[in-house]
């Protein structure tokens, strides 16, 4: 033991001046329960303070605090007792509900220590209580933040790719129509603009996905070429408007198949494709 340490320990012991120091301007609540009078009970103000109740009403009574906490919390609490008095070296450690006296709950995580006499029989309980509802309050908030996004992100699936769908659909029909070449010239760009469109809400539908763990693959087999031959239809008119030589050779793998997920493959070509032409001024 440190010297400090010891000297520290042997004040606590001596100056009742120091120990309600530390109780008193401990953040945390603490508790010392008689296991052999088990209604005996010393909380400090701490306890009680961080409840919503004057210390000075309260009798040290065990039924106390048992009638203010969350019955099913209570039976957790006193079933993790019995197994940390089976085993000690189960921790005392969980987070209860109880009610303030204003009505409203209180988040308490509450750790304990079983103490045992010569004979190794229970005979008193030493433990603290942290106010944890900030924390409980702001997880709960993440996780409604997280079903609405989920909950936008299921919408935005639907609402924004059907009629996407639709007017791609529109847009290819038309292209296969005679038509004078104008009209297919902006039918062309229609079709690329709206393919881009979808190109990106397909990359925020993933990056959701992933970030959920809900992203799944569907292997088959790919052609290369045909998949060369999708991403110089869908960049060709951008690199143009930029006036790049833009130049995909497809026929170099005709012959070449790959097992693997043909949107992520699409898509991650594109995106690289998209990147190289969106910061190419010149080339």
């Amino acid at each position: 033991m440190n010297r400090l340490e010891e000297e520290l320990y042997n004040k606590i012991s001596t100056d009742k001046c120091v120990f309600d120091f530390i109780q008193e301007s401990s953040l945390d609540g603490l508790w010392y329960w008689d296991l052999e009078e088990p209604e005996d009970e010393w909380m400090s103000p701490k306890f009680w303070t961080t409840l919503g109740y004057d210390p000075t009403s309260k009798q040290h009574k065990s039924s106390e605090w048992q009638d203010i906490i969350n019955k099913e919390d209570l039976k957790a609490a006193l079933d993790n007792f019995n197994r940390h008095i089976e085993d000690p070296s189960f921790p005392y450690d969980q987070i209860v509900r109880y009610q303030h006296s204003l009505g409203h709950t209180v988040w308490i995580r509450c750790r304990g220590l079983i103490l045992r006499d010569d004979n190794n029989k229970p005979i008193r309980m030493i433990g603290a209580h942290t106010d944890v509802t900030q924390l409980k309050l702001n997880e709960q908030k993440a996780i409604n933040a997280l079903q609405a996004r989920d909950k936008f992100f299921a919408r935005m699936s639907h609402e924004i790719r059907t009629p996407l769908f639709g007017m791609l659909g529109v847009t290819e029909s038309l292209l296969a129509e005679p038509s004078n070449l104008n009209i297919k010239s902006d039918l062309t760009t229609i079709l690329s603009c709206g393919e881009q469109l979808q190109r990106i809400l397909n990359d925020i539908l993933t990056l959701a996905k992933i970030d959920a763990g809900k992203l799944a693959l569907s292997i088959e087999t790919v052609s290369l070429s045909n998949v060369l031959e999708h991403i110089s239809f869908l960049f060709s008119k951008p690199a143009e408007a930029k006036k790049l030589n833009f130049e995909v050779n497809s026929q170099s793998c005709e012959n070449l198949f790959v097992d693997t997920d043909k949107v992520r493959l699409i898509q991650i070509l594109g995106n690289l494709v998209s990147n190289s032409i969106k910061y190419t001024d010149v080339g």
